[in-house]
C-alpha cells in the first residue's frame, strides 16, 4: 500500500479513536474556574492536534496543545537521475490566547481572534540508494555499486508564531465545532547530506550530490517564511 495512503488511514484511525473516547466520557461539570473547561482535538496543517482550553472570562480563553505529523508528501526532482522521496516529521507544543468578537452562549456561530506561539521540531529527509542512480561522466552514464546510502535532511527546532481568525459553531451543551484559518511564520534550516558507506565517494558522485543539495536549498529559499495555516477541531465542554 502506498505510504501516503497508510499515513492517511493512520490519522483517521487516531481521529476516530479520540472521537469514541470523548463521546463515552461522562458528563462532568467543572467546579473550579481555574480548571480545564474543555478539550479539543482534530487536524491542522501540522498534523493531528490535541489540546485543552481554559476560560479567562466569557470572551477570552487560553489553549495548550500538542501536534504530530509523520507524512510522505511525494517525490522531489533534485537533479539526480531519479526523483527522490521526501518524508516530513513534525512534533510540537503550542500555546494560544483567543478572544470572541461577540460571544453569546448557544449562538449558532461565534467569531474569534487567535494568537498562537508554537515550539516545533520540523524534520524533512530523504534516504537515497546511490547505487541505483546513474551519473554523468562526460558522454556516458555510469553507476556506482559501492556508493552506499545517502541521507539528505534538514532538522529545525523553532518558534512558530501564528495569527488566525476562527469560527465556532454551537452543536449542543457538550460539543462545539471550531475552525481556524490564518498565517504563520516558519523558518527552516538548509538541508545537509550524510553518506553511509565503507568506501569513499568518487568525486563525480560528490559533485552531483552537492549540485542536488544546492538545488534543494534554492527551492527552499524561494518559499516565503510566511505560510497559511488551517485547522478544524471538535470541542468537548465540561
Amino acid at each position: 500500500m502506498d505510504k501516503n495512503i497508510k499515513s492517511f488511514f493512520k490519522y483517521i484511525l487516531v481521529f476516530k479513536t479520540l472521537s469514541i473516547l470523548i463521546f463515552l466520557m461522562p458528563n462532568i461539570k467543572a467546579e473550579d474556574k481555574n480548571k480545564i473547561n474543555s478539550i479539543n482535538y482534530g487536524l491542522s496543517e501540522k498534523g493531528i492536534y490535541f489540546g485543552v482550553d481554559r476560560k479567562v472570562n466569557p470572551k477570552i480563553f487560553w489553549s495548550l496543545g500538542l501536534n504530530y505529523l509523520d507524512y510522505m508528501p511525494g517525490y522531489f526532482d533534485a537533479g539526480f537521475s531519479e526523483t527522490i522521496p521526501v518524508d516530513v516529521f513534525i512534533r510540537g507544543v503550542t500555546f494560544s490566547a483567543s478572544k470572541y468578537l461577540n460571544k453569546k452562549e448557544k449562538l449558532n456561530w461565534n467569531l474569534f481572534l487567535n494568537s498562537e506561539i508554537g515550539l516545533n521540531s520540523l524534520m524533512a529527509f530523504s534516504n537515497i540508494d546511490l547505487s541505483r542512480l546513474y551519473y554523468d561522466l562526460g558522454y556516458i552514464k555510469i553507476r556506482c555499486s559501492s556508493c552506499g546510502e545517502l541521507r539528505v535532511s534538514t532538522n529545525t527546532f523553532t518558534l512558530t508564531p501564528k495569527l488566525s481568525l476562527g469560527i465556532e459553531k454551537y452543536v449542543n451543551d457538550r460539543f462545539n465545532l471550531r475552525a481556524l484559518v490564518g498565517i504563520q511564520y516558519i523558518s527552516i534550516n538548509d538541508v545537509q547530506w550524510d553518506h553511509k558507506s565503507n568506501y569513499p565517494l568518487p568525486n563525480f558522485v560528490k559533485n552531483e550530490i552537492n549540485s542536488a543539495v544546492r538545488n534543494i536549498n534554492s527551492e527552499l529559499d524561494n518559499y516565503s517564511n510566511f505560510q497559511p495555516s488551517a485547522s478544524i477541531l471538535i470541542i468537548y465542554k465540561f
